[in-house]
C-alpha cells in the first residue's frame, strides 16, 4: 500500500512540475473555452 502511496506521490509532483505538460493543460482548456464559446454562439445563447 505504501508504494503506491509513493507512485501516486512521485506521478503528481511530475505532473505538477512539468513545464511541458503544464503548457499542454492550458493549451487544452483554453481551447475547449473556446470550443465552448464558439458552440454557445451558434446556438444563440449569450
Amino acid at each position: 500500500m505504501s508504494m503506491i502511496g509513493i507512485a501516486v506521490s512521485g506521478l503528481t509532483d511530475h505532473t505538477l512540475f512539468n513545464i511541458q505538460l503544464g503548457m499542454l493543460f492550458w493549451l487544452l482548456n483554453s481551447l475547449l473555452a473556446v470550443c465552448a464559446a464558439n458552440a454557445r454562439q451558434r446556438i444563440g445563447k449569450p
